[in-house]
């Protein structure tokens, strides 16, 4: 009799039926579901017959389950586990011991997000076996959901009917009838409601028809994970600090450390979630001196006016606000500055360090060939000071920044241009004096945010950290999650060959882009089939030219099966632009330094430096020119014209690459090319992108050329995996572009802002 009851218990609308028992119903009924949107989640149901009581208590935790039934002296407790393979298949299997034991092998198919079957084994030690099957139908609306079950069993045999319909957000209504065909063939009708207030539900059902009188059923659960509720949440405030660099690709942080920093994608995720939750009504951006990028800067104001435009309210405070942070925090609603804080917005600059004088008191000799007068990457080494041509291309493109700064101050703070330009010649302002010009509307200490905002809005608010909001996860509806992939490929740093690394050397070190690396995550997301579109987003100054064909070939190929978006970030400029032309469309934005067109090639002699520290060198070769890339001696006038022409060569390819992937003619390339960098305007403007946007945008347009409509799923490559956490110094090598490479599409190589 236990074991009957055992298999005819009645519980939550959704835990009624094999194919919708999931989380803490599946530690019950159908341990498949273990496996189906995993998560934390205690539940509880009682049962009252005449003077008869049966308690069911279940706990999901990932996708392991415990069970516990009580009925009179008869006690069952259980155990499983649920396996998911990819979003179609989830395979289940649980231990029952106590007064009964059983095993229990389950099974769940979701071919279709509105279709979902479902599979039960048990194997009771002293029964015979017993299989149920059931389906799930949500008809015309992810708010009606059907379910049929049918048992077999010569003990048992049942099938049941069961309707719930979502009459409005987390409250169901729910009703069916079951039928037992080997006991006195006894049809019992239920009805009941379920009722979510997001992280909890309450459920109660009543029964007609049945031989045994039942004075209740009713229970509850509790979820980590949030389900839809009517009920509103309480508003609230959201502070988010902004602190340290924000790399485009995903880092461990930290030695021996076992999470990833946040990307800049990230960032730029977690105020989208915000401005989302409708239980929010404000943010508060604490700046504690983050090092932002005038691009990344402009993406982040971007995306905080279109914020502010869907009625969040906005407030900034900091101790110090520098050029780049004093836009951002400009389009607030309210800034806030700490007393004896500072405002540092004189402009911008950019400055490159000059080696000649030393490389020549140390006796090494720069032997360079270029194409492009624009193409500076080589006077560090062979100058004292800019040429003309790159003082010319360094001012046209800050000026298009700094007038970016100009503008989106201006409309941020409501000041006059006119008024925002005199403030910048000054250019410093302690925080007394920033309150008296209007750059900001208090003084005050994290501790006074409360009180600020209750006196400029008029309510008190509930203040909580971004990490709380961070970790809620919504429980959808669907049976599926159908959204189409987009993929999001970081290609970062200056480009090398082989392996992607880190150079900790200062001036010529930092991140390198291998071209084996890009190589394989290119062809693994081409094989992809789930993957519908591509961002490409490019953060590199150029370096090695066979490395960068490496990759231009790989999104060459990319294209031809999915579409790819390139997404510029602060620099994708000669390698870096010629990694980005073959795409299907280029956004950069309007600080974005790309273009550079051209290429070099760099030779040290260090012949004289040698002597002069007493070392010698002899060398024994087999044909002329077989040392012809040793640093111990210069070219000989042969093997420089040999040089000059590989080098010429060079160029003519990137033009050919960059005329064949935009439709422009190599004539017009060469124009526009000669090592010339541009802003993201200008280059727009001339054609070699396609449009100004971040990399939100060229989601967007990702979207719209693979015809996905609605949400996406963004995957991003790549990311650390854990063991990576465990070898933090794997990454590091001191491998550089400008010394390991012989024809380099490069950037010069230190660019400071």
């Amino acid at each position: 009799m236990g074991l009957i009851l055992y298999l005819n218990i009645i519980f939550s609308p959704f835990f009624n039926s094999v194919s919708t028992s999931i989380r803490s119903g599946g530690a019950i009924l159908n341990p498949a579901g273990l496996g189906i949107k995993q998560g934390f989640e205690f539940y509880f149901s009682s049962r009252e017959t005449d003077d008869k009581y049966i308690y069911y208590y279940s706990l999901s935790t990932g996708n392991i389950g415990f069970s516990f039934i009580d009925y009179l002296k008869t006690e069952i407790y259980s155990i499983g586990i649920g396996i998911p393979i990819g979003e179609t298949f989830s395979f289940g299997y649980s231990y029952s011991f106590g007064d009964i034991n059983s095993q229990k092998f389950g099974l769940i198919i979701t071919p279709i997000k509105v279709l979902r079957f479902g599979a039960l084994l048990d194997l009771p030690k002293n029964y015979d076996s017993s299989l149920t099957v059931g389906a799930s139908l949500r008809p015309f609306t992810d708010r009606i959901t059907f379910s049929a079950d049918f048992n077999f069993w010569n003990l048992l045999n049942y099938y049941q009917y069961q309707g719930v319909f979502e009459i409005l957000d987390g409250i169901y209504l729910y009703g069916g009838f079951k039928e037992n065909r080997r006991i006195n063939k006894e049809r019992r009708y239920f009805a009941g409601i379920e009722i979510s207030f997001g992280k909890s539900k309450i459920f109660s059902e009543g029964n007609i028809r049945e031989k045994k009188k039942v004075k209740y059923l009713g229970g509850f659960i509790f979820s980590n994970e949030i389900y839809p509720s009517i009920f509103p949440k309480k508003k609230k405030w959201v502070k988010i600090y902004l602190q340290g660099n924000y790399p485009e690709e995903r880092e461990i942080d930290g030695f021996l450390s076992f999470k990833s920093r946040k990307s800049f994608y990230d960032l730029l995720e977690d105020l989208k979630k915000v401005s989302y939750e409708k239980d929010v009504e404000g943010i508060i951006l604490c700046f504690r001196n983050p090092s932002f990028t005038p691009s990344q800067g402009e993406e982040i104001y971007n995306l905080l006016k279109e914020i502010k435009s869907r009625g969040k309210k906005i407030v900034s405070i900091g101790e110090n606000f520098g050029t780049i942070d004093y836009m951002i925090a400009s389009i607030s609603s309210k800034i806030v500055i700490t007393p004896i804080g500072d405002i540092l917005i004189p402009g911008l600059y950019m400055e490159t360090i000059y080696f000649k004088d030393l490389l020549e008191k140390i006796g090494i000799e720069i032997e360079v060939e270029r194409v492009g007068k624009y193409k500076s990457a080589v006077e560090p080494f062979i100058r004292e000071n800019m040429s003309e041509e790159d003082r010319y291309q360094r001012k046209e493109f800050l000026k298009d920044v700094h007038d970016l700064i100009l503008k989106n101050i201006s409309e941020g703070r409501n000041i006059p241009v006119e008024k925002v330009d005199e403030l910048m010649n000054k250019g410093y302002f302690n925080s007394e004096n920033a309150l008296k010009e209007g750059l900001v509307d208090a003084e005050g200490f994290e501790r006074d945010i409360e009180g600020l905002i209750e006196k400029w809005f008029g309510k008190k608010p509930v203040i909580v950290n971004y990490e709380r909001i961070a970790k809620r996860r919504y429980l959808g509806r669907e049976f599926k999650d159908e959204r189409k992939k987009i993929a999001i490929i970081v290609g970062e740093g200056g480009i090398v060959q082989g392996e992607s690394s880190k150079n900790p050397i200062p001036l010529i070190g930092g991140k390198n882009m291998g071209s084996e690396t890009m190589k394989r995550l290119i062809e693994k997301v081409e094989k992809d089939k789930s993957i519908k579109a591509v961002i490409f987003r490019v953060n590199s100054p150029g370096g090695s030219a066979l490395a960068s064909e490496i990759i231009y070939d790989g999104i060459k190929r990319l294209k031809e099966k999915k579409p790819v978006v390139v997404s510029m970030g602060q620099v994708a400029a000669s390698g870096g632009y010629y990694i980005s032309c073959p795409a299907n469309k280029i956004f950069a934005n309007k600080t974005t330094l790309t273009g550079s067109i051209g290429i070099l090639g760099i030779k040290f002699s260090m012949e004289k430096f040698f002597k002069n520290v007493g070392i010698n060198f002899d060398t024994v070769k087999t044909k002329p020119h077989a040392d012809i890339f040793s640093f111990t001696r210069k070219f000989t006038e042969e093997e420089r014209e040999i040089y000059r022409k590989e080098i010429e060569w060079g160029y003519w390819q990137f033009v050919k690459r960059v005329s064949i992937s935009r439709g422009m003619k190599m004539e017009k390339v060469d124009s526009l090319g000669q090592g010339r960098i541009y802003s993201g305007i200008d280059a727009k403007d001339v054609k070699i992108v396609d449009e100004i946007g971040g990399i939100i945008d060229a989601i967007r347009e990702a979207k719209k050329l693979a015809k996905i409509k609605g949400d996406v799923k963004i995957e991003i490559y790549p990311t650390p995996k854990w063991w990576n956490y465990l070898k933090p110094f794997e990454r590091i090598n001191f491998n550089s572009p400008i010394f390991d490479e012989k024809y380099l599409y490069m950037l010069p190589f230190y660019m400071k802002f």
